[in-house]
């Protein structure tokens, strides 16, 4: 078993992983005021059954390892519509970490004369002591996007409590609604289905029989669809996109997780491109329901003449930095140690940087070794962020073959996890 953290803008997440195929991480944020959602209970799929896996953090965080052969992923907290989301892989998507930023949206809480969800029910009698003059209650269902109040066409079925009624209505997105005149108090059912959307099951308690007309509003949460993209690129910085009639740029936190919703299921083509705009990757993909899960690795010319620039060593050891068990979090003391090479390279035109990762041999050497590139890029990014000319840098993990001192205690253990960066003169 493998301790597994991953981290984006400072933040690390951990999580065991247990013959897990690909590992998720992302957000949960509130549709509606953007504001995270702490203790979202995030469920798999497998087989029909569901299976708990994690909860948010305080700050909407989460991280999950999906097992092979999971079907969907559901996220549920109180005060908010479920997400349920399909597991999608394109392609060889196993032993590759996705970001998948979710949004949920709130529900209808229960109360008078208000549409609310059914799953908000609590007991209530319906008294018929109304006077005599209050006759009926006119209302106008109008079935509309959660998230940008557009009508939307949808059949919307009616079930009376009271007489056993089934009234049923095709609504398309041009038309104002259906208008219903209530004539008795009753509790009515409400059940909407629309393309592209998820099931509203509601109820409504009629038991204001006022004489007047009034609107109700019934807010429908769009299908989930997202896109998520792993990038492996060698170290150089790329951009990727969707092509269209409406391309949709996908965002990225790292430069190696990108992801974006996506419109409608349906073909699409996906281009990695390089800083100067060249295709390095394209890919036509058919994106289906809930998450689409897509990993690529690009070469890239520069990074691969690197190697073979006649370099000389100038330092007969490496420079060391270590990192915490299945981690790739840098350690604040490993800070200055990159400053001061960032430094160097700088004051140095003819210098060059090798960083390579390195992991100690507990848990899957596949694993180990993209942990071990993955605790090398991030060396890599933070020299670039601070100024250094990376053009000259290279870098690459080895995972658990070549470790510092043997895995049979734990403080040799710790020796192993490091990144070794190696300074070279070109002659």
């Amino acid at each position: 078993m493998l301790r597994v953290i991953f981290c984006a803008i400072g933040l690390c997440m951990t999580f065991m992983v247990r013959s897990q195929c690909v590992n998720i991480y992302g957000n949960v944020t509130d549709a509606y005021t953007g504001k995270p959602v702490a203790g979202v209970l995030i469920n798999q799929k497998m087989k029909g059954k569901s299976q708990p896996l994690s909860r948010t953090s305080a700050t909407g965080q989460y991280q999950v390892s999906l097992a092979c052969g999971a079907e969907s992923l559901t996220l549920e907290a109180k005060g908010f519509r479920s997400q349920n989301l399909p597991v999608n892989p394109i392609g060889q998507a196993t032993g590759n970490g996705f970001q998948v930023p979710v949004k949920l949206v709130p529900i209808d809480k229960q109360a008078s004369d208000q549409p609310y969800f059914q799953e908000q029910q609590q007991f209530v009698s319906i008294s018929n002591g109304l006077s005599k003059s209050v006759q009926r209650a006119t209302r106008l269902f109008e079935v509309t996007d959660a998230l940008t109040g557009k009508n939307v066409a949808a059949e919307l079925c009616l079930f009376y409590t009271k007489s056993g009624k089934k009234d049923c209505q095709q609504l398309s997105a041009g038309k104002s609604g259906y208008e219903v005149d209530f004539t008795s108090s009753d509790i009515v059912a409400i059940e909407v289905k629309a393309k592209g959307y998820q099931d509203y099951l509601g109820n409504l308690i009629m038991d204001q029989l006022d004489n007047k007309r009034s609107k109700y509003q019934i807010r429908l949460s769009a299908q989930f669809n997202i896109l998520s993209v792993t990038v492996n690129a060698a170290g150089q910085k790329v951009d990727c996109q969707l092509s269209g009639s409406n391309p949709i740029a996908l965002a990225s936190t790292d430069g190696i997780h990108f992801s974006s919703e996506i419109p409608v299921p349906g073909n699409y083509k996906l281009a990695v491109k390089s800083e100067s705009g060249a295709i390095l990757h394209s890919k036509a993909l058919t994106a289906s329901n809930g998450m689409n899960l897509y990993a690529v690795k690009v070469h890239s010319p520069r990074i691969a003449e690197k190697p073979e620039l006649l370099v000389t060593a100038i330092e007969s050891k490496p420079r060391t930095i270590y990192f915490d068990k299945s981690d790739y979090k840098l350690r604040a003391e490993s800070k200055p140690v990159l400053d001061t090479l960032a430094s160097w390279l700088n004051q140095n035109p003819s210098g060059y940087l090798k960083i390579i990762g390195h992991t100690d041999n507990v848990g899957n050497s596949k694993l180990n070794l993209t942990l071990s590139e993955y605790r090398a890029r991030l060396a890599y990014y933070f020299l670039e962020q601070r100024g250094a000319d990376v053009s000259r840098v290279t870098y690459t993990g080895k995972g658990d073959a070549f470790p510092a001192a043997p895995n049979d205690i734990e403080a040799n253990k710790k020796k192993n996890r490091r990144v070794e960066i190696q300074l070279f003169n070109k002659p």
